[in-house]
């Protein structure tokens, strides 16, 4: 079949952390390995280039409104209509690919129509998550629903809109029940995270084999109330002396969370290592016992999907905002959300049988195979080719 030209707006490519811009960059990648065409619209971060590159990729950056956001400025890309216009004539895009809802997508939208473009969204935004980053006041239905409108009025002026999660379509849906919506896993690319040796990883970041090693990866920002996760480790420690707790990520709260161990006098027993390559994030989940995120709101999880890749048992809390309590089938518990107490008991009762934690390690893994990210990809081509037919 035809190689495609595909033009992704995501206004952050390799900037910012998050779910909603790794994934694209690993769709990206796997798109060209395929031998199609990919370029990125994104925002400029740094003085420099307006055309950049990421492991081959073609990055078009425009200039940028920055926005207040996770403690730091992201930068909204603000293409003008004419700009994406020559993007789409000169690379002659078959293909545009909303990535992040906003001015890029609004204005690509008007420019896929003019210049004859089939449009795809996907769903990266949630109001739960954008407004647990504003103080409690701001956390109601009545604004969710207002960020719900604004998604679904851009999301239907695309052809088909790709959703990660059965939850994250429902979620849509209870507000636009005629959007074209299809589901689509992030996936996990099961070559890549997979129960490998990590000596190499141990050995750079000093990690103990004496302790049981708890891992949380992701943002450390509000919505994922690693705070509770902090306030478990005194409890566990009563019942195990040698428990360690390893934060991988970036994010503006990490001195308050440093703070916090230190109130709690568990410093020594919680270590922050940062944000990591992903060959450095496999030695991590590898390098653990058992996988728990605390996260009140998510459209997937990515980070659950590549620890049961490596055959860990994973340990979530039970949010209503969170589709990742869905990975939980007899590989891990659901706790109760913002409860340190369950969260700790949850925690022992792995910790303290190893038979049931290497039963739910292979369970994890088996249930991972169902999300490789390969049959991703072919999804979404298979959704790029039926709406080229059209």
């Amino acid at each position: 079949m035809k190689k495609l030209n595909i033009l992704i707006v995501c206004d952050s490519v390799n900037n910012q952390i998050g779910g909603n811009f790794i994934s694209p960059l690993r769709f990206a990648e796997m798109l060209k390995k395929r031998g199609h065409n990919v370029i990125f619209l994104a925002s400029k971060y740094d003085p420099g280039d307006d055309i950049t590159y990421y492991n081959g990729i073609k990055i078009y950056r425009t200039k940028p409104l920055p926005l207040p956001s996770y403690g730091d400025f992201f930068k909204v890309a603000a293409p003008t209509k004419k700009e994406i216009d020559k993007i789409m004539k000169e690379e002659k895009i078959d293909i545009v690919h909303l990535m992040i809802p906003l001015l890029a997508s609004i204005r690509s939208v008007k420019a896929a129509k003019d210049n004859n473009v089939k449009i795809v969204a996907h769903s990266h935004a949630q109001p739960e998550n954008t407004f647990y980053n504003f103080p409690k006041f701001f956390r109601n239905e009545f604004l969710y629903s207002l960020e719900y409108k604004y998604l679904t009025w851009l999301y239907k002026k695309a052809e088909v809109v790709i959703c990660p999660s059965k939850f994250s379509e429902r979620m849509l849906k209870r507000y636009c029940p005629d959007l074209n919506t299809f589901v689509i896993s992030n996936g996990v690319d099961l070559s890549r995270f997979k129960q490998t040796n990590s000596d190499k990883f141990v050995k750079k970041f000093k990690i103990s084999k004496e302790f049981k090693n708890i891992l949380f990866v992701g943002r450390l920002n509000p919505e994922k109330d690693i705070g509770t996760l902090i306030k478990s480790v005194p409890f566990i420690l009563k019942k195990e002396k040698n428990v360690r707790l390893y934060i991988v990520g970036g994010g503006f709260l990490r001195p308050e969370l440093e703070n916090l161990s230190k109130t709690l006098g568990v410093e020594k027993n919680v270590l922050f290592l940062g944000k990591l390559s992903d060959s450095e994030l496999v030695g991590a989940y590898n390098s653990c016992d058992l996988f728990v995120l605390p996260s009140l709101a998510e459209l997937e999880g990515m980070v659950v999907l590549e620890a049961m890749a490596c055959k860990k048992p994973i340990i979530i809390a039970n949010s209503a905002a969170s589709a990742s309590v869905d990975f939980v089938q007899n590989n891990g518990f659901l706790f109760d959300p913002e409860n340190e107490v369950d969260l700790t008991k949850k925690i022992l009762k792995l910790l303290e049988d190893p038979k049931l934690m290497k039963q739910m390690s292979k369970n994890s893994y088996n249930l991972a195979k169902n999300y490789d990210i390969n049959e991703s990809i072919n999804k979404l081509e298979g959704v790029y080719y039926n709406l080229l037919k059209k």
